[in-house]
């Protein structure tokens, strides 16, 4: 691999793991609200 294919993978990773931490959020968000939709069919 030569140093410039390198540079590209890292900055590919870094956007990445940025565009990931948001939606991760928003996944836990969803969670809840399914947990509170189980409680209010029970």
């Amino acid at each position: 691999m030569k140093e410039w294919e390198m540079k590209v993978l890292r900055d590919q990773l870094r956007e990445w793991k940025k565009q990931t931490k948001p939606t991760k959020k928003k996944n836990k968000k969803k969670q809840k609200e399914k947990l509170s939709t189980r409680d209010i069919d029970e």
